[in-house]
């Protein structure tokens, strides 16, 4: 049962009777907006738990789509550190972790969320860009053998 404990000109606090000892987190949104508490191990903290270990078994997976040269490689690793940085978020309500490795996770899924889709984002545009460059190599050289394109038999 929520009980409000404390509001202000533009935002309410709510108490949900959690018992004294009990980590939580106050959640207070501006605009009307009133959130009961957050409290571990509950239905919607195991829910996010579960979000980020598919997110992270995406991300492991997304990670074998990549291989050949050097940048594709980088963003191999990189999806694959992702991947590894998302699970955390999994395993530490099931596994108490330390408080530094928690946060030197945070601060390092910051910098890999950043990097990784500009990474991808550049080896799909040399991707395209050397596709290109193909097709126009191809169209060029006068050969209609190049340029026919294979279609399958009607049988």
């Amino acid at each position: 049962m929520l009980r409000r404990t404390r509001c202000g000109p533009g935002s309410c606090r709510w108490d949900g009777g959690v018992p004294a000892g009990t980590a939580t987190t106050r959640l207070t949104f501006q605009a009307g907006l009133q959130v009961g508490d957050f409290v571990p191990f509950t239905f919607p903290g195991a829910l996010e738990g579960v979000g980020y270990g598919f997110e992270g078994a995406a991300l492991l997976l997304a990670a074998q789509a990549f291989s050949g040269d050097r940048l594709r490689l980088w963003a191999r690793w990189l999806l694959r550190a992702t991947g590894l940085s998302a699970m955390v978020v999994l395993v530490d309500p099931v596994v108490r972790l330390p408080v530094a490795l928690v946060l030197a996770d945070g601060a390092l899924a910051v910098i890999l969320f950043t990097a990784v889709p500009i990474l991808v984002a550049v080896v799909w545009w040399r991707s395209r860009v050397s596709l290109q460059s193909e097709v126009r190599t191809a169209a060029t050289s006068g050969s209609p053998a190049d340029l026919q394109v294979a279609r399958p038999s009607p049988t």
